[in-house]
């Protein structure tokens, strides 16, 4: 439902009708600012633009502008060589393995200055089997914002090179009540992975375990236990990765872009037109895109709607409405979510206690968690991918 403008002392019996156009945007604008400096959080859409390529953005039309901002990367998938089954397969993609490359989308930045990409790679069971990282410490909390610290002598360009171990699962998380189900582990404190209800009945799925409930099926989390006490099953949670399920077996059966016979170019901070909505500034370095049209759907989560999630702004010569940001987890499926089509899902990393900050000891570090999370959340979706793609 719409945000109303009189539910606050100071804007108290205020309409269109009592104020002039301009004051009665300027005081839309203003709520909106409000609410995102209450975010406490980012949330990327994970956006397909071809069978292997994916965008992750927090921004994915206007919509979204009063929305926290982070940087966006567009995603490459990489398989084996000779390991790209095409049509029917038998065997698990994640058997052979694969590798993802994160490029940063930046505008007009020198060599001095330019993000290098990092690269995430799932070796073949028969290597381990494990998630292998090599990245740099080059974003970091700074004037509550995640900034290129590149030029930093302390922190620009330190190198990563980082080995996540499959857990052995399932295993003990928070008691009896949840359960790591499987996964990836970083040392003993961080996890990557899906969590289940730990007792076997069917009520628990839609049940408060420590006042909060677990997401859907298909969630991934990234769980740091050193940095966070574990008082609660979800206070160790940095990260989430959540599937768009329908996404997957909709909107790929459409055709993808590259299906399309019509591309248009796209200059910085342009956009892909989606039905009603654009995809703000989606340019690949590499590929021109193309349009398609859809419908929005809604999310499969059952749970409650959580209240107060746009505020139409109106000038009188336009009106627009603008999302305020939910997490998908604390609030269930949020009307932010949109526009759905076209996405493999949705990824929220959590802003608590300076957790990215430079002057933090021990705390996370952004393309780690970024990283992880997706990877982690894409293995137990490639399958269904690469089917539906044709690969």
């Amino acid at each position: 439902m719409d945000t109303e403008l009189s539910s606050g002392p100071s804007t108290a019996g205020l309409t269109s009708s009592t104020l002039d156009s301009n004051e009665f945007a300027d005081l839309q604008v203003d709520k909106l600012k409000e609410a995102m400096k209450k975010q406490d959080f980012w949330k990327y859409h994970v956006i397909k633009i071809n069978p292997l390529e994916f965008y992750l953005t927090t921004i994915p039309d206007k919509r979204h502008e009063f929305t926290r901002h982070a940087p966006s990367y567009y995603v490459q998938v990489q398989l084996p060589e000779g390991k790209a089954t095409k049509g029917w397969h038998t065997k698990s993609q994640t058997v052979s393995g694969f590798k993802l490359i994160f490029t940063q989308q930046q505008w007009g930045a020198g060599d001095e200055n330019k993000v290098n990409p990092f690269i995430i790679e799932l070796l073949p069971e028969s290597e381990s089997g494990k998630f292998i990282m090599n990245a740099y410490r080059n974003e970091q909390l700074i004037n509550n914002a995640i900034t290129n610290t590149i030029g930093d002598k302390n922190n620009g360009r330190i190198p990563l090179n980082l080995t996540f171990e499959k857990i052995k699962a399932p295993s003990s998380y928070f008691g009896r009540e949840v359960m790591l189900h499987s996964g990836y582990r970083l040392g003993s404190g961080i996890h990557i992975c899906s969590l289940r209800p730990g007792r076997k009945r069917d009520f628990i799925f839609k049940s408060r375990i420590s006042g909060m409930k677990l997401a859907k099926d298909g969630t991934s989390y990234f769980l740091d236990e050193e940095f966070f006490p574990k008082s609660s099953w979800f206070n160790p949670v940095v990260a989430i990765f959540r599937p768009c399920k329908r996404g997957i077996t909709n909107k790929i059966t459409k055709k993808v872009v590259t299906s399309s016979a019509k591309f248009s170019s796209l200059a910085p901070h342009s956009s892909i037109t989606i039905g009603n909505s654009d995809l703000t500034s989606v340019s690949s370095p590499a590929t021109s895109r193309n349009s398609f049209s859809s419908t929005r759907e809604e999310s499969e989560d059952e749970d409650e709607d959580s209240g107060n999630e746009y505020i139409t702004y109106s000038d009188y010569e336009t009106s627009t409405r603008y999302y305020i940001s939910k997490d998908g987890l604390r609030d269930r499926h949020p009307v932010d979510d949109s526009p759905s089509d076209y996405k493999l899902g949705w990824i929220t990393i959590y802003d608590r206690d300076k957790y990215f900050s430079p002057e933090t000891h021990g705390g996370g570090n952004w393309e780690v968690v970024l990283g992880m999370t997706f990877a982690v959340g894409f293995s137990g979706l490639i399958d269904q991918v690469i089917k539906s793609s044709r690969i």
